[in-house]
Parts: structure tokens; sequence; C-alpha cells
């Protein structure tokens, strides 16, 4: 009997390590695919800004 609830709480160890690595790795992904829209948002918006001295030419009628 004694033998079987160390198995038990084996599994029961192993499952848990696996969840909290997981669990970890699933914050990590997830931080490092926000940072990663962050900064290709940021230089998306830098690129449609127009250039430091140059000029847009604007008709009026």
């Amino acid at each position: 009997m004694g033998e079987l609830k160390g198995q038990l709480l084996t599994i029961l160890l192993v499952l848990m390590i696996f969840g909290i690595m997981a669990t970890a790795f699933k914050a990590m992904f997830q931080s490092a695919t926000n940072e990663i829209s962050n900064r290709l948002s940021e230089e998306i918006n830098a690129a449609k800004k127009p250039a430091f001295g140059s000029f847009e030419i604007i008709f009026i009628d």
C-alpha cells in the first residue's frame, strides 16, 4: 500500500512540475509576443512620419 502511495505522489509531483513549467513558458512567450508587437507598431509609426527637414507640398484651390 505504501508503494502505491509513493507512485501516486510521484505522478502528482511530475504533473505539478509540468503544469508550473507550462504556465511559466506561456507567460514568457506572451511577454515576448507583446514586446515584439509593440516594437513593430513603433517602427511602423516612425516610418509613417515624415523625416526631419522634409516638406510636404499642399495644393490650394
